[in-house]
């Protein structure tokens, strides 16, 4: 089966070639995308670009006059990076991908950026690890996980389908998550150490599992699926008012909260009906 490793990180890597591409701003349309006439990266006019070796410059762009975008081999961005909306990443093989800096994926709702692992199913080395950026109207699609590390993404109107598994945040991170649908019943988001959290808006049908010490989470004005919904493990502090459960039987929300410090949820006062303004606008 083949494997992904996407990985966004501050680290030291040396692959390949660099290819250095100094003109432009990242965040002006008008910058140099990877892929275009003249820059490294093959492709170009629509008909794909691969992504292999390094790309450092002040206008790094992935964009959807280039895209698909597919990655045969290990790859780091050194500087910011800019994603047009409806371009397609799509890891083919057991490759690494380093974000070393900020990262807009910068979707629409009618365009949206799709991450997509093609593997028939997740594995467990299927990962994209993030470091800091903003992710508007992405989908993320077959990846086993989503690692956070020590930084404050924030991700707004976009979809973890039913073939993603987890997002797991460790250290210390701050993240955001907004107007967002996880559609499977198993895919949870595990947090791990003193992080915070906030979610809001999202259609969840999995589970939040905090495992961490001392968190602070706050989740509201979300819809969840069947229990259990939040479980924590740990001596986290989770205000979870205001969400639909699928009733309103006291009994049965408390059904959806568990864990050692279950005590520690505070889930009232809770919504009456389906919240119709949560998921992806």
């Amino acid at each position: 089966m083949k494997q992904v490793i996407v990985i966004i990180v501050f680290v030291p890597l040396i692959i390949g070639c660099t290819k250095d591409f100094n003109r432009g701003n990242p965040f002006d349309p008008g910058a140099i995308s990877i892929g275009d006439s003249g820059n490294s990266g093959g492709g170009g006019g629509g008909a794909g670009t691969t992504l292999n070796g390094q790309y450092s410059g002040t206008n790094l762009k992935l964009s959807l006059a280039n895209s698909p975008y597919t990655v045969r081999g290990n790859v780091r961005f050194n500087d910011p990076l800019f994603i047009e909306a409806g371009t397609e990443i799509k890891y083919d093989g057991y490759y690494t991908t380093y974000f070393s800096k900020i990262v807009n994926a910068a979707g629409t709702a009618e365009n949206p950026i799709r991450f997509i692992a093609t593997s028939a199913l997740p594995v467990s080395d299927d990962r994209i690890s993030i470091t800091n950026g903003t992710f508007n109207y992405c989908t993320f699609d077959g990846f086993s996980e989503i690692d956070i590390q020590n930084s404050n993404p924030a991700f707004t109107n976009c979809t973890f389908t039913d073939r993603f598994k987890r997002l797991v945040m460790q250290y210390v991170s701050y993240v955001s998550i907004t107007n967002c649908n996880f559609e499977s019943s198993s895919a949870y988001i595990w947090t791990l150490s003193s992080s915070m959290l906030t979610i809001s808006y999202c259609n969840i049908a999995g589970y939040i599992f905090a495992s961490g010490n001392s968190g602070q989470y706050r989740v509201s004005d979300c819809n969840f699926g069947n229990p259990p919904s939040i479980v924590n493990h740990l001596n986290n502090t989770i205000d979870a008012a205001n969400n639909w459960w699928g009733t309103t039987d006291p009994a049965g929300i408390s059904g959806h909260i568990s864990g050692s410090y279950a005590s520690n949820i505070s889930y009232t006062p809770f919504a009456s009906s389906f919240i119709t303004t949560a998921g992806p606008k």
